[in-house]
């Protein structure tokens, strides 16, 4: 709706863009309110559009006093795009991570940096291999095989930061418990 309204010539506001998709999802079953995927995603969107912007106008001016304008520039729109929306949106999940989990993991913050990337070319090129292997596999098979590097990176990307002792702060492990056993519960009861 974002892009045909931009093509429209409308103006875009993310906060009612999010708003009026997550009513519209919990119109057709209101129990993605007691999803975690839902409430995640919801509060990842919320700190993309909330945050993603001032941080990266914040660490642009930062840049502004030691680098000449155009190279000002490009450093803010590639680190905006490989650190600070990361960490808007690692901000407003913190909450619901220390809630659900009962930790929140510190390292996250230096790994998802380096594994986006080539998260793009993971999602592009393994959605058409997919799409190519219903037309016929071993086309399919050969699409994926260019995808696999990417996916290999990341999977030893987390493996080799989840490694890393202590890389999460822990606490209240029978809240997690508790938690999963009471949407488990409200779920059940609901339905």
């Amino acid at each position: 709706m974002g892009l045909l309204g931009r093509q429209i010539g409308r103006r875009q506001n993310g906060l009612n863009t999010l708003a009026f998709t997550s009513a519209l999802m919990c119109l057709y079953n209101p129990f993605y309110l007691w999803d975690l995927s839902f409430q995640l995603s919801f509060m990842a969107t919320l700190g993309l559009v909330l945050y993603a912007g001032p941080l990266q106008q914040g660490f642009l001016r930062l840049v502004r006093r030691r680098l000449p304008e155009n190279l000002a520039i490009r450093v803010a729109e590639t680190v905006g795009e490989f650190f600070l929306f990361t960490l808007a949106a690692q901000l407003t999940t913190l909450s619901l991570m220390a809630f659900h989990f009962g930790q929140v993991s510190w390292i996250a913050f230096l790994a998802n940096p380096l594994v986006l990337p080539p998260q793009p070319l993971v999602m592009v090129l393994g959605g058409l291999a997919v799409l190519l292997s219903w037309v016929w596999f071993p086309l399919g098979q050969a699409l994926a095989a260019l995808a696999w590097p990417f996916v290999a990176y990341t999977i030893r990307m987390v493996e080799w930061w989840g490694s890393i002792p202590h890389g999460a702060l822990t606490w209240a492990p029978r809240m997690a418990a508790c938690t999963c056993w009471l949407s488990t519960a409200a779920r059940t009861a609901l339905f």
